[in-house]
């Protein structure tokens, strides 16, 4: 077994951006409840003035993608694309679809976890 401090830091990748710069410091999205759920979807704006990233994430959203997903094909932290995203719909690059939220959630979370039980059960 090797001693950790024996371990040399690996140097990120040469194209590695660092996320505060994608985002230009930002920390919060333009657009206020976007969860890893949120599913997101391209609308037909010219996407000709994207750049880097904002670009990727536009390309992807073909059909509609969740913020989870963006996060995990780009390989960026799900703060960078919620950031991203807010971006886009703002500008009228994307939609976003509507999530459930407050009792609506609730209610619905009981039906599942109900139906679960239930089908669990029969098995």
């Amino acid at each position: 077994m090797s001693d950790p401090d024996d371990q040399v830091l690996q140097e990120p990748p040469s194209d590695f951006v660092r996320p505060f710069l994608v985002t230009a410091g930002r920390t919060q999205s333009a657009v206020e409840g976007l969860r890893l759920e949120t599913l997101v979807q391209r609308t037909t704006a010219e996407a000709t003035s994207l750049k880097f990233e904002a670009a990727a994430v536009y390309n992807r959203c073909v059909d509609a993608t969740a913020i989870a997903e963006l996060s995990a094909h780009l390989h960026l932290p799900t703060a960078t694309v919620k950031v991203i995203v807010g971006d886009l719909i703002t500008s009228g690059h994307l939609t976003q679809h509507k999530t459930l939220s407050g009792s609506d959630a609730d209610q619905n979370d009981i039906e599942l976890i109900t139906r679960l039980i239930d089908g669990v059960r029969r098995l």
